[in-house]
Parts: C-alpha cells; sequence; structure tokens
C-alpha cells in the first residue's frame, strides 16, 4: 500500500475486512432509500455484481426500464475503476452498470466512457455519508483493525483515532456526543435484525447468566461451592489450598472433581444447578421464556447452550406445549430433527440427574473438549461462520469461547468478502458510566463482537424479544 498516495488498489488482510464494511455501508445506506438489493450475481472474471430493481439516486441520469447491475469497488485508484470497465464489457452484458468507488470525482472524467456505465465517486460516498451518519459511525469504528474509539474528557463526545483508509480519504470522521452512548447499542441492534431480516439464519449461544432467574449458581460460585466439598474431610484449609494450585475456577473444579467420592461430587453439582429451582419461576419475564418465543418464531434457528440444566427444555413445553430434544453429541445432533438445542459442555437431567452426559467442568474436560475438531468446538464454530449468532446470558470471558471467535474471524477476511463478519452479544452494563460504556465496547470491538446492552438486567428479556421481532 501506498501510504503516501493512500492508494487502496491493493488488496491485504486489513483493507479485505474495511472493503467489506465499506460494501455494507452502501447497502444499508441504499435500503435506507428504499433501494434493497435483490439478489447477487457474479460475472465477468468472477466479479461481484449486484443486481438492482430500478435505479439508485435521485439527480443522477434515469437509466432504462429494469434491472440495473451495481459494482462496489473499495478504491480510489482510476486504474482499478478502467479495469473493473474493461472486464465488464468483455462480458457482453447489455444492462447498465453503475460502479460505485472513492475515485475522486476530477478522475472521473479521464475513464474510458462507456454509453452504458455509470460511475459514482468520493462525491456520492460523501453525500451517503451526510445522509446516514450512524452507518457511516458503523464503518468508522468498526473496520479497522487497529482503531480506537475513545472518550474525549474535554469535549464529551465518543470518537475513533486511527479511523479506516476510507474515511482519512474522504476527511469523514464522526462524533456521538456523551449523552448518546446507547446509539452504540442502537446501531448493533439495527445491523442484527437488518442480517436476521436478510439472511434469516440467527442463532442464539446460551450462557449461566440465563439460569441464574431459576436459581442456579453463577460459574464461580458452582466452583466455591464444589470446593468447599474438601473441607473437613480432605483438606484443612479450602482458602490456602485453592491458592496453592493456582485460585481459578478450572483448577478448583479440577481438584474437586479428582478428589471428592464421584457419588458426592455428582450431588453437589446437581446441587448446585437445581436446589434454589420452583416449578413457580416460570414466567413470563425471564430470558429463557424470551428465548423460547424466539425459538417458536425461527423454529430451525440453531440453540447452543453452555449451561448442564434443563430450564429451557423444561420452558419450551410449558410455553410451547411441544418438545425440544437435548442433544450433546454429533450423533445425536445429525439424528435429531429441531426443534433441539445442543449442550455442549454437557447435559444434567432434573428428573434423572444420574444420567447426565458429557459435563465439561474440569481443567481436563475443558482440554479435552475443545482439542481439534470435537463436536463441541466443531458445532461452535459452524454456527460462528453460518449463522448471525448472538450470545445471551454470557460474560464473553471465556478463553475458549473467545479463541473460537477470534479463529473465525481471522479466517473469514482470507479474502474478499460482500459483507464483514460479526457476531453479537447482549449484556447488562449497569451502572457504568458513558466514558465505561465506550471502553467496554471498544474492547469487543475489538474481537469481532457487537454488543447490545441494556442499563438494568429486568430489561435483557424485553430486548431480546425486540430482536427478533
Amino acid at each position: 500500500m501506498n501510504k503516501k498516495s493512500k492508494s487502496i488498489d491493493r488488496l491485504t488482510h486489513h483493507v479485505a475486512k474495511e472493503s467489506s464494511y465499506f460494501t455494507e455501508f452502501v447497502f444499508e445506506s441504499l435500503a435506507q432509500e428504499g433501494k434493497e438489493v435483490q439478489r447477487e450475481k457474479r460475472v465477468a472474471t468472477n466479479k461481484r455484481i449486484i443486481e438492482f430493481d430500478g435505479f439508485l439516486s435521485d439527480g443522477f441520469p434515469k437509466l432504462s426500464d429494469g434491472d440495473t447491475f451495481v459494482e462496489i469497488k473499495y478504491a480510489n485508484n482510476p486504474y482499478a475503476i478502467s479495469n473493473c470497465i474493461a472486464s465488464y464489457i468483455s462480458s457482453g452484458l447489455s444492462k447498465p452498470l453503475v460502479i460505485i468507488c472513492l475515485v475522486d470525482d476530477s478522475k472521473i472524467a479521464s475513464l474510458k466512457s462507456h454509453p452504458n456505465i455509470y460511475v459514482l465517486g468520493a462525491s456520492y460516498i460523501s453525500n451517503l455519508i451526510n445522509n446516514h451518519p450512524r452507518l457511516w459511525w458503523v464503518f468508522v469504528a468498526s473496520c479497522s483493525l487497529d482503531n480506537k474509539v475513545l472518550y474525549d474528557e474535554s469535549t464529551k463526545t465518543i470518537h475513533v483515532v486511527n479511523p479506516p483508509i476510507a474515511a482519512a480519504i474522504l476527511g469523514k470522521t464522526f462524533s456521538l456526543e456523551e449523552k448518546e452512548p446507547e446509539e452504540l447499542s442502537f446501531i448493533c441492534e439495527s445491523n442484527f435484525k437488518k442480517r436476521i431480516k436478510t439472511f434469516h439464519n440467527p442463532a442464539i449461544i446460551i450462557g449461566n447468566g440465563v439460569s441464574i432467574h431459576f436459581g442456579s449458581d453463577l460459574w464461580g460460585k458452582m466452583s466455591d461451592s464444589l470446593f468447599d466439598y474438601l473441607s473437613p474431610r480432605y483438606v484443612d484449609n479450602v482458602n490456602l489450598v485453592k491458592k496453592a494450585i493456582g485460585d481459578s475456577t478450572y483448577s478448583s473444579t479440577s481438584m474437586s472433581r479428582f478428589t471428592i467420592d464421584s457419588n458426592k461430587y455428582d450431588e453437589a453439582l446437581f446441587f448446585s444447578v437445581y436446589r434454589k429451582y420452583e416449578d413457580k419461576m416460570h414466567d413470563d419475564g425471564t430470558l429463557i421464556r424470551s428465548i423460547v418465543k424466539a425459538k417458536q418464531r425461527f423454529i430451525d434457528m440453531p440453540l447452543i447452550t453452555y449451561n448442564y440444566d434443563e430450564f429451557l427444555e423444561i420452558d419450551f413445553e410449558k410455553h410451547a406445549h411441544r418438545i425440544i430434544k437435548p442433544v450433546s453429541s454429533k450423533r445425536s445432533y445429525d439424528k435429531y430433527s429441531e426443534p433441539k438445542i445442543a449442550h455442549v459442555h454437557g447435559f444434567i437431567p432434573f428428573q434423572t440427574p444420574l444420567k447426565k452426559i458429557k459435563v465439561v467442568l474440569t481443567q481436563e474436560d475443558y482440554y479435552k473438549a475443545y482439542k481439534g475438531k470435537s463436536w463441541t468446538s466443531e458445532i461452535q464454530r459452524e454456527v460462528l461462520t453460518n449463522n448471525t449468532c448472538l450470545f445471551v446470558g454470557s460474560s464473553m470471558s471465556d478463553l475458549y469461547q473467545m479463541s473460537i471467535i477470534n479463529e473465525i474471524e481471522s479466517k473469514y477476511y482470507s479474502n474478499e468478502k460482500p459483507y464483514p463478519w460479526k457476531c453479537f452479544a447482549l449484556l447488562c452494563l449497569k451502572g457504568l458510566s458513558p466514558k465505561d460504556i465506550v471502553a467496554v465496547f471498544n474492547y469487543y470491538l475489538n474481537k469481532g463482537v457487537y454488543i447490545i446492552f441494556t442499563k438494568e438486567f429486568d430489561e435483557l428479556p424485553k430486548k431480546l424479544l425486540e430482536l427478533f421481532s
């Protein structure tokens, strides 16, 4: 890349990511103007051509009736556009072509003219930015690999440092006022809705947080509860022993598992999951109920859970009046049709706890579950690659979980893509200041996770339903 001229005609991993986000910005802007994409075609040396029903913008020469081909080029080099024009001419297609790019308007006149080909350059993109500033923020804040979304104390605004190349070329960055941090969430929420409307392939990945309403212990508390079984029979001072082995949930559960009698261990695990549960807890204001309603609407939507409990299965039967099958292996997942839910870390049935299946809890369990091409990791890779995934009830802090997200995101940009890769997480950011919210948002953004947040925990179930409405 020639940094001096800011040319972006050479595709790199970095530019591939920016290009996909730029394409999404143009698509979304056109869609908001009532110009939806109808279908995608590939013509002329496998160039990506988008076919629109009707024309693009007021004030541009009216084309003949019928479809128009559109190609979006993340390039400001006239030579790259000339190649695009030559490729289209050689294809022999007769329909009009509009090329949307970043070439300065003064250089467009030098391109090879053709009566059926039109080029929209930098000024057209600038107009789109002026008309759709929030969509431009998504591009500026999301796609650069080395950007930072920061809070400016002096101006009380949220802005981007190290913006993508297109923003630098056009001189078009964007900032949010301090009072608008919720706009960050709204942008992600709108994008999630748009994606599941366009692609019809959502998936929900469920964490421990959805089970708290039903009395299940948090992961850390469950680990402490199991470790407490060691005293007084097996150890004298549980706190000192815990520090001696690393003081982590993984090491604590491992020592508990290999020290306590297996029956007692299973009993303690069941107790941590179900001890507070009552049938009357199934009301209409829980995250699990919202997931059930979303699953009813998108019955083929994959559900993956890290939880051992069957609270969702019980609630699904109560509310949907049908069985949702819990599965915990590739064989059972392939065998059963929807509705089903994949327990990737194992399963402890409420009525028959002795029939627990492959509970992943200790360090050794995790090593085995995520080693190589195990079903636990492969099913997560599959949905993260092929679906618009929403994490619910997860703190997004598990190293195994984040390593898979990082792997999928990195592989995706090995070549040019029409849309950027994204996964989403529904979180509560209770008590956080605008500066704190920006810091958290940026932390996840740079990991490929787009957070949709509320300020209160009891707002989460309603927000989830809105996402699937």
